[in-house]
């Protein structure tokens, strides 16, 4: 039972990360050793934690860490059967592995994990991992303090935290121990639940804008003096479990506000008047007509591009077309040119009754009405710094465009948000928009 507990933690783990196309297919062969089972297991958790790129990457972080964390466990517990092989188990051990195989195998085939889904699997997960060593004679692992590592610049040591059960090591045995870069730090405070240890921040990568991915081994001992002996003796044996954290770099990273920014402009287009048309008498003499006219509804009219046109200017003379007969005009009548209102006067006139006379005319103007429009404006890049509050106004801003580590977010710009290390607070009595860092984060699964 110990096996089947601490395995479907392992599957809880793996079935909700991002797909991947493992190095190698994952089958489970009757010949398989335990061991070999294990080993496939560790090498299609390295594939889903090399292939994770963007924000994956951080959220999904402590679920890889995890996952590592559990492996290690399935290898302490079976340490004494880690040459059996798959054949050779029992029937609900054979279901284990099995399981563990069809969920990992179904991941390749998965694109992305629903985040609502992710996140009760990571509560599941934490469950089990809490209640593992009700069925493990072994040390268990169940959590990793910190995650990820304060840049150094903000701190020049690390203290790390175990969490798990049976961690203090029996009488005789080591203190436990953490190794990281080949050096060996003993335990400062040790408990069956946790352990403490403080390790220098230079041990550790130091990288500059991007995360660095870290490994180090946790060293505990496990109790191993049979029952018969207990009294007169002890005995031990190392268990080792690998430890991934992940350094934050010194430059936490940058962000850009895209903001709407009025823009005021204008709509212009040509209007044309009506013809109006006129005869001159027929017994000679003058006439004329006229009539105004006002721009479309909103706009106005742009007088100094009014323009008027002879449509028609016609004349004869005894009958016999002659234009040179019409002496008619066009004009702006009585004067009346504005940008509410134009009034265009036709005359036709002849000189004697034996002439005739036609006119036509009409203008054109352009008339615009102003519009207000919004458009996109990208602020400059500005650096954000683990040991300051940044601000920015949140008039009119959309958008905030950051980039944390290399890996790029955006949010909306007014709206409270937590980033990894990163917290958006809006503060609508300044007007202003806080980026607040954040040395301490984890994603929350509940």
């Amino acid at each position: 039972m110990r096996v089947r507990v601490i395995a479907s933690s392992l599957i809880c783990c793996l079935i909700s990360f991002p797909a991947v196309a493992f190095d190698k297919p994952l089958i489970i062969d009757g010949k398989d050793s335990v061991k070999e089972l294990i080993d496939k297991f560790q090498g299609a958790m390295d594939s889903l934690i090399k292939s994770a790129g963007g924000e994956t990457r951080v959220t999904m972080f402590r679920g890889f860490q995890l996952g590592r964390l559990l492996i290690g466990d399935l290898k302490s517990t079976y340490a004494d059967s880690l040459e059996k092989t798959f054949d050779e188990l029992d029937e609900q051990q054979q279901k284990t592995f099995e399981d563990a195989r069809e969920i990992l195998s179904a991941a390749e085939d998965t694109l992305h994990g629903d985040i609502q889904d992710v996140n009760k699997t990571m509560s599941d997960l934490v469950t089990t991992l809490n209640n593992s060593f009700l069925v493990s004679d072994s040390p268990i692992v169940t959590r990793i303090e910190p995650a990820f590592l304060v840049p150094s610049i903000v701190s020049n040591e690390v203290q790390i935290t175990v969490r798990g059960f049976k961690l203090r090591s029996p009488n005789g045995a080591p203190s436990p121990e953490i190794i990281v870069g080949g050096k060996s730090y003993r335990a400062q405070g040790a408990t069956d639940t946790s352990l403490d240890f403080v390790v220098p921040r230079s041990d550790f990568p130091q990288p500059i804008e991007e995360m660095a991915s870290v490994t180090a081994e946790l060293k505990v001992y496990q109790d191993t003096t049979p029952w018969i002996l207990s009294w007169i003796t002890t005995r031990s044996r190392p268990v080792s479990y690998p430890i991934l954290m992940s350094a934050l770099p010194d430059k936490l990273g940058s962000f850009v506000v895209t903001s709407k920014v009025p823009k005021v402009g204008e709509e212009r287009r040509t209007f044309t008047s009506k013809t109006l048309e006129i005869d001159a008498p027929s017994d000679g003499g003058t006439a004329e007509i006229h009539d105004c006219f006002v721009p479309s509804p909103g706009f106005k009219f742009d007088i100094n591009t009014a323009e008027y046109k002879w449509a028609k200017k016609l004349g004869w003379y005894r009958e016999q077309a002659d234009n040179r007969y019409n002496h008619g005009w066009l004009k702006w009548h009585e004067d009346v040119k504005t940008t509410e209102q134009i009034c265009l006067q036709v005359g036709a006139r002849t000189g004697a009754p034996v002439e005739a006379a036609k006119s036509a005319g009409y203008f054109v103007v352009d008339e615009a009405k102003p519009t207000s429009t919004t458009e996109p404006s990208n602020s400059a890049e500005q650096n954000l710094e683990w040991k300051e509050d940044t601000h920015f106004p949140s008039l009119n801003s959309e958008i905030v465009s950051v980039k944390l580590f290399g890996i790029s977010f955006e949010r909306g710009a007014t709206e409270a948000s937590m980033l990894p290390f990163l917290e958006i607070d809006p503060d609508p009595r300044s007007g202003q928009v806080f980026l607040r860092p954040q040395r301490v984060w984890e994603q929350k699964w509940d």
